[in-house]
This record gives structure tokens, C-alpha cells and sequence, in this order.
């Protein structure tokens, strides 16, 4: 291979090899030859940046396949590829998850940017709540984790102080515990990530936070509504204001926009009817 190749944004979703397991990869080669062949999406390295330095540094040609035709999503497909072979932690698959959803609106816009058959208007600026769930859901399949995970995840990498999002990336705090420490002060994040054992330091202050948090849900039941019947308010509000997002999204001169709009009408119709 006479020009030398770069590497997908989703390639990098993964760190390459320790310099040791680099050392073990170019000598296996080196006996046995290229077992796999190194994996190219629009002519960049999706999977296989190790084999494929390491063919470079030892001088012989590269085996490789174009899947570009064969894949839908390229950030699904490294998750999916590295998940049993990288043997990850869950707490660091969880936060490569969180890069792959990001960098997966990345390219859906870039794609929408070099679409000419697309106007303006029909393009949506953000992407609806409901929607994003979704695609939590089909990069969390893909990476080995639930979408609740990855929504954990992300709210972590939003608002942790970086001690505590080095823990949690380092695998010596989980994401599910390190999101209940964020009500914490940045000192007390951090000085529960720095401590000698974290986990044992995460699981007291949760245990703290959930008798506070005990204590004062107790006083705000004694008064006012029922907060159950505040959180079913908002959520249905929620669910129909994601609903409408979604019909939103059908363009103006699109032939079934009438007809959907129809089947929502009587569906309405029928469920008052039933209350």
C-alpha cells in the first residue's frame, strides 16, 4: 500500500495498544502473518489500526476490506467488533459509549450537511428526546451496556469533577454510584476519587445522600401534593410533547403526513372515548 491511511473518528472511539501488547502484536504478525484483514469505511481505518501499524513498521503490504457498502452505522460497528475483544470494563464502555452517541450526531449532521436532496427546513436542529432514547438504546446494545447506563454516563461526564470522572474511567467507581455522588461538592467528589478506596468511600456518602434525601422527602410528603402525581403529570406531558416532536419531523409535502396525522386524531378519539 503505496499511501498511508487515516483512521475513522470512530476508530479512535478505542485507545490503541499498550506499547507491550504493540510489541506482541508486530512479532505474531511477523511469524504467522496478517490473520485479519484491517477494516476501511470511505477509505479510512474503521477497525484494525493496530494490525495496520504494525504492518507498516514492519514493512509488508496490508491486508484490507471495504465495508463501507455493508454498514449502516460505523459507530455502531466498532462498538459492536471491540466489545467482546477488548474484554473493557463496564464503567469505561459506558463512557466510549457516551463519545460513540456524540460523535454519532456528529456525523449524522455532516451527512445531512452533504445531502443535496434534503431543504433547509426539514432538517432538524436537535434531535427529539424520544429519539435520542432510542439511539441510547442501539449504541448501548452494541456497546454492552442499558441506555440508562449511557444517560448515567454522559450525566457524569457533563458535571463530575474530572477526579471523579478519572475513577469512573479508570474502572475504581462505577457509573451507577458515581452518578448519586454529582449532589456532592466538587471537594467532596474529589476526595472521595483520590482516597485509597474509592468504592468503599462512594458506597458510605450514598448511603448518607439516601438518608438525607430520606429525611427530606418525609417532611415534603407531610404537605402539598403528592409527588407521585407530579412525576405522572410530567411525564405524560413529556411523552406528548415528544409525540409531537416526532410528527413534526414528517415534511410538509410528504404523502402520508395527512394520513398519519388522521390515524393520530382517531386514536385520540377512541381513548377518550374508553375514559
Amino acid at each position: 500500500m503505496s499511501q498511508e491511511l487515516e483512521y475513522h473518528e470512530a476508530a479512535n472511539l478505542f485507545p490503541m495498544m499498550s506499547d507491550e501488547e504493540a510489541v506482541g502484536l508486530m512479532e505474531d504478525i511477523k511469524e504467522h502473518g496478517q490473520k485479519y484483514a484491517v477494516e476501511l469505511y470511505e477509505g479510512k481505518v474503521l477497525d484494525g489500526r493496530n494490525r495496520y501499524l504494525a504492518c507498516l513498521k514492519l514493512g509488508i503490504e496490508c491486508e484490507v476490506h471495504d465495508i463501507t457498502i455493508d454498514v449502516d452505522d460505523p459507530v455502531v460497528h466498532v462498538l459492536s467488533v471491540n466489545l467482546h475483544r477488548r474484554n473493557l470494563p463496564k464503567s469505561k464502555m459506558s463512557l466510549i459509549a457516551v463519545a460513540g452517541l456524540e460523535l454519532q450526531k456528529k456525523l449524522a449532521k455532516e451527512r445531512q450537511g452533504r445531502r443535496t436532496d434534503l431543504k433547509t427546513e426539514n432538517i432538524p436542529e436537535d434531535v427529539p428526546e424520544c429519539s435520542q432514547g432510542e439511539a441510547r438504546d442501539i449504541v448501548g446494545k452494541a456497546a454492552g451496556v442499558s441506555g440508562r447506563t449511557i444517560a448515567d454516563a454522559a450525566k457524569v461526564k457533563r458535571e463530575a469533577a474530572p477526579e471523579l470522572l478519572k475513577a469512573v474511567d479508570a474502572d475504581r467507581l462505577g457509573v451507577t454510584t458515581a452518578v448519586k455522588l454529582l449532589v456532592l461538592s466538587a471537594e467532596e467528589q474529589r476526595a472521595i476519587a483520590t482516597s485509597d478506596d474509592p468504592r468503599k468511600k462512594a458506597s458510605a456518602a450514598v448511603k448518607k445522600i439516601a438518608g438525607t434525601t430520606g429525611k427530606r422527602k418525609a417532611k415534603t410528603d407531610t404537605v402539598g401534593p403528592k409527588p407521585g402525581h407530579n412525576l405522572t403529570e410530567r411525564f405524560a406531558k413529556n411523552i406528548a410533547g415528544c409525540a409531537i416532536t416526532q410528527l413534526k419531523q414528517i415534511p410538509l409535502k410528504n404523502p402520508g403526513r395527512e394520513e398519519a396525522f388522521v390515524e393520530v386524531e382517531n386514536w385520540i378519539i377512541s381513548e377518550r372515548i374508553k375514559s
